[in-house]
């Protein structure tokens, strides 16, 4: 048995730069027990990235020429995120974002964590210079989208900012258990680990797992114990998706999405 919410179309990401976006649901869901947010993207507009390519050849009298060709190449940024927040009881709007840019509208937020779909390489940011997708928390302090904040990533991903209509699901299963754990690294679904899993998983941990096009494998596979994301004593949170655009710019779409607790 399960409760579904469906949630309407609609355009998190403007084609304008330095922008943060973002859509929530109506009413908290509950995140500690199992549930699935399903939803279908477009990535569209992408702005272009123009370099001046300089070409030098040697004629047969010796003398050298130099020709410049201007060229360009589309390049979108920065990116979208599906985020759980439990830093507030009131509801919050398209107004209550985090950083733009490089922060995807969900850096800054407390008791957050963001499964980022991340279109532009900020090297700043320590991340992958391919299009990847990573989970973020930094628990109840405010979340960062630097690359070092990712419990896991992988650039492992089909082109999902290719202008098509694609499908997205994450999922999360409370409790079970470091044999499943150690059964998801075994199945190389946990990829870009890092140590700090340890700081956000509890004696039972949960999986968080994240699919895009196929459903039947995960991209990406997470131990995490939403409890430790969450306020105290606390079971709900308010989902949605946010988005950031810096001197590079796209279109985020969301088609339809829907969230469902088991």
């Amino acid at each position: 048995w399960g409760r579904e919410r469906c949630y309407a179309a609609a355009r998190v990401s403007q084609p304008r730069r330095n922008m943060s976006g973002a859509v929530w649901s109506n009413a908290t869901e509950d995140v500690v027990h199992r549930w699935t947010c399903t939803f279908d993207f477009l990535v569209a507009e992408p702005a272009e990235r123009c370099t001046d390519v300089h070409a030098v050849s040697r004629s047969f009298s010796e003398a050298v020429h130099t020709r410049t060709h201007h060229t360009c190449a589309p390049a979108g940024g920065d990116g979208f995120a599906f985020v759980i927040r439990d830093d507030t009881s009131d509801a919050p709007g398209g107004a209550d974002v985090g950083a733009p840019g490089p922060g995807i509208g969900y850096q800054g937020l407390r008791h957050s964590v963001a499964v980022e779909f991340d279109t532009w390489h900020n090297a700043l940011n320590d991340e992958p210079y391919e299009r990847h997708v990573a989970v973020h928390t930094n628990g109840g302090e405010p979340n960062d989208a630097h690359h070092t904040a990712r419990l896991g990533s992988t650039a492992e991903v089909p082109n999902f900012a290719d202008g098509g209509i694609h499908r997205a699901v994450v999922s999360y299963t409370p409790a079970v258990g470091w044999e499943a754990v150690a059964a998801a690294l075994e199945s190389g679904a946990y990829k870009g680990a890092t140590p700090r899993m340890s700081h956000f998983t509890q004696q039972n941990p949960g999986l968080l797992s994240v699919y895009v096009d196929d459903m039947e494998t995960p991209l990406l596979t997470v131990p995490l114990s939403m409890e430790t994301i969450l306020r105290t004593n606390r079971s709900t949170a308010w989902v949605g998706f946010t988005s950031g655009t810096g001197e590079a710019w796209q279109i985020v779409d969301l088609v339809a999405w829907n969230f469902t607790t088991f």
